[in-house]
């Protein structure tokens, strides 16, 4: 037996070893099926501008590609590929999405359309980053579903989740109203919000949350360090000064607790 180490990248070479190992995991894993899938955008010659390539996998959409024209990027194209790919395999039965790209391409991007970061590969090639994410793309569907009990859509402190503008943009992928949502909250709070951060389903619903709703919330802090699911859980409400200056602004937020609390 011989060693040898070659720097042609032989196809040949590479064929083989890759046949091997796709035999040996086949004979080892559940039975599934790769499908490709392609979404492209065409001129009137047929020559493409934009497209997105990849796999259905099981479960799983596999983002190999995407790329839209330079001269084409700003109009929504790219959006439009991805949706039509996630709706294609949710018609296969797919479950999740995966892709990973560089910290040059598109990571806002990703996030804007409700992926999760579940790895970052650091000083890739050199100084630059891999991102890997993914997304639960039957994760809209169980939002409506939980859209049919008021309260899961009440948030720790009262304010009517349904109405926020983050969730609203999240919701329908209103990249729009995503950038006016960080301008208006970057000015209200006094620390720079960017769109990418306006991504949230929901305080108490599961998915993605804005930063600040995920972190630096004081009252959805105080709630969880109470093992609370509202502050109509809480014997203080009454006379909390945090929550009573959220009323000041939107009074509603006290008549939904009371009906959350009615409903408990």
């Amino acid at each position: 037996m011989n060693i040898r180490i070659t720097n042609d990248g032989n196809e040949r070479d590479i064929q083989e070893i890759h046949e091997m190992l796709r035999e040996y995991n086949r004979s080892h894993r559940e039975a599934s099926q790769s499908v490709p899938i392609g979404v492209f955008l065409e001129d009137g010659a047929g020559r493409k501008l934009a497209g997105l390539t990849g796999e259905t996998f099981g479960n799983w959409l596999c983002i190999q590609y995407l790329f839209v024209s330079e001269r084409l990027r700003g109009q929504g194209i790219g959006s439009k590929l991805l949706e039509a790919a996630e709706a294609e395999a949710g018609q296969r039965g797919c479950k999740y999405a995966f892709v990973d790209t560089f910290s040059f391409q598109a990571p806002a991007f990703y996030k804007n359309h409700g992926y999760r970061e579940v790895f970052t590969l650091e000083d890739y090639p050199y100084t630059g980053k891999r991102h890997y994410y993914t997304k639960e793309l039957h994760g809209f569907r169980l939002m409506e579903t939980a859209m049919k009990d008021t309260n899961q859509l009440i948030g720790c402190c009262g304010l009517d989740c349904e109405a926020c503008d983050a969730r609203i943009a999240t919701v329908t992928n209103d990249n729009a109203l995503r950038e006016k949502t960080a301008v208006l909250w970057t000015k209200l709070n006094g620390v720079t919000i960017t769109p990418d951060m306006i991504n949230c389903t929901g305080c108490r619903m599961e998915g993605a949350k804005t930063p600040f709703c995920d972190k630096l919330c004081p009252v959805h802090n105080c709630v969880r360090e109470k093992g609370l699911d509202t502050c109509a859980g809480c014997t203080e409400m009454d006379g909390c000064l945090t929550l009573g200056r959220i009323a000041e602004n939107t009074p509603s937020v006290l008549e939904n607790l009371k009906q959350f609390r009615e409903t408990k």
